[in-house]
């Protein structure tokens, strides 16, 4: 059959299938200014693929940085997982993605050659307990995540892993995330057998202020009572990394350990994302300079004598790497335990492996869970 007649006839057929009717017209699009909103410092590399889930969550695939960024339905980075390694959970140039009716998400690799599951539901024997509580400063209710190791006795004197997620998340971070700060973080606590506590702290712009630091002393009463814990390590990433430095600054006390990951120790001069943690403090710096003094954890270097590591990026803009330099060299001048594993040309990320080297050079060095007091 002559091409010319194939194609009329298909053209013919498909008209037939559509009723005869003309094609519905086209919605006139236009670009919505203002979005994706992304940080100051952050920005996308190649994106190949993009795909939406059930919570209008977005994922779109850095063909550049080798990871996926999860976007909230505003255009606010949530987070992202993958880091740039061959091995199974991580990724090379990843190029196309889906997102399945569960949330389940489904990369395909060039350099790998291959299509990865992630997931973000609970595996295995590590089951995350949601638990609600109501708040003793103002008498609303919060929540945090419980992960418990295998094996986990609460009659034994028990150490807890506290982590803090990052701005515009919440207690689910670094409970489901692939990204390496949370996945080290998980890794390492199940590893040591301890109790894994990721709380919401006021989410999702804490910053560790007044509220978010009574709801974490709540929650660290509680799993003294519940968990046995006897032990603390505060760790986060990026807001995270700071509330962890602010929180060892404001009750030495109770932390036996700290793990600041791409975090500032000086609130102070920091200059990004003023009004969220404006409103988080109460007042500016000038209006309410205490509050933002207080957790500054540079300016308090004399408190902080747990073991501490802090991981910073040269090329960090989001979270520059200055004060937590200064505080680093502080503390060895007080010859304090302390852990710097800086990345000139690294930038607001940890990677997997620095992160289980943050942890570890902290969790070598705690005391006894049963010795002393409480921390």
């Amino acid at each position: 059959m002559p091409r010319v007649l194939l194609f009329l006839l298909t053209v013919s057929l498909l008209a037939s299938a559509a009723g005869g009717q003309p094609p519905a017209p086209v919605p006139d699009y236009r670009s919505v200014a203002g979005w994706p909103q992304l940080p100051p410092g952050l920005a996308l590399g190649p994106v190949p693929a993009v795909a939406t889930d059930t919570s209008d969550r977005m994922d779109v695939a850095d063909g550049r940085a080798n990871w996926v960024r999860v976007l909230g339905p505003d255009g606010q980075p949530l987070g992202r997982f993958g880091e740039k390694r061959a091995v199974a959970g991580q990724l090379l140039m990843p190029h196309m993605l889906c997102v399945d009716s569960r949330g389940d998400v489904y990369v395909a690799e060039v350099t790998n050659t291959r299509v990865q599951k992630f997931t973000a539901r609970a595996v295995g024997d590590a089951v995350p307990e949601d638990v609600a509580f109501v708040a003793l400063i103002d008498k609303t209710e919060q929540r945090y995540v419980v992960v418990r190791p295998k094996g986990f006795d609460p009659k034994r004197a028990n150490t807890a892993v506290v982590a803090l997620h990052g701005h515009g998340a919440d207690r689910w971070q670094f409970v489901k995330q692939e990204r390496g700060e949370c996945k080290g973080t998980r890794d390492v606590a199940a590893a040591r057998g301890f109790l894994l506590v990721s709380p919401d702290y006021r989410a999702k712009t804490s910053w560790m202020g007044p509220a978010a630091e009574a709801d974490v002393l709540q929650i660290l009463d509680e799993l003294r009572e519940k968990y046995g814990v006897r032990r603390v390590v505060v760790a986060g990433g990026s807001m995270g990394g700071t509330a962890a430095l602010a929180f060892a600054a404001l009750h030495p006390d109770r932390v036996a350990g700290c793990v600041s990951l791409n975090g500032t120790a000086n609130l102070v001069e920091y200059e990004n994302f003023a009004a969220a943690i404006a409103a988080s403090y109460g007042g500016t710096r000038n209006e309410r300079p205490e509050v933002y003094r207080s957790r500054s954890a540079e300016l308090h270097a004399d408190r902080l004598t747990m073991p501490l590591a802090m991981t910073t990026g040269g090329k960090d803009t989001v979270v520059p790497p200055d004060s937590c330099l200064r505080l680093a060299e502080r503390l060895k001048q007080l010859d304090r335990p302390v852990t710097l594993i800086h990345r000139p040309d690294g930038g607001h990320a940890t990677t997997y492996d620095d992160t289980v080297k943050a942890l570890t050079a902290v969790i070598d060095r705690l005391p006894k869970a049963g010795a002393g007091p409480a921390r």
